[in-house]
């Protein structure tokens, strides 16, 4: 089965976190499967910790080897944020571009 060429996006709403991350996990992993393009939503995410950018940073190392693309529908709230500077992910130009849509990145 072709994948298909619009994006597929992935709404992340809610807690996201340990107790959780294995649900979102399922639903990533199924939108890179029908799809060469998703879009992951996290502007309902009420909460978050290290497994959600774990996650994410898994996908955009599998879709890039695999030839498809994910991003974010909108940058990084303010608590994710934290948990990104916390944890040293918006050190490169490539990473704040994805994560905080900065220009000239991505």
């Amino acid at each position: 089965m072709a994948k298909q060429a619009r994006p597929t996006v992935v709404e992340i709403a809610g807690p996201a976190d340990v107790r959780t991350i294995t649900e979102c996990h399922g639903r990533l992993l199924a939108a890179m499967k029908r799809s060469k393009a998703v879009q992951v939503d996290l502007v309902e995410l009420a909460e978050a910790d290290l497994t959600l950018v774990q996650l994410i940073e898994a996908a955009r190392r599998f879709a890039a080897s695999a030839g498809l693309t994910i991003k974010l529908s909108a940058p990084a709230g303010t608590d994710l944020c934290e948990i990104l500077r916390r944890g040293g992910f918006l050190k490169t130009a490539d990473s704040r571009g994805f994560w905080l849509h900065e220009a000239g990145a991505n």
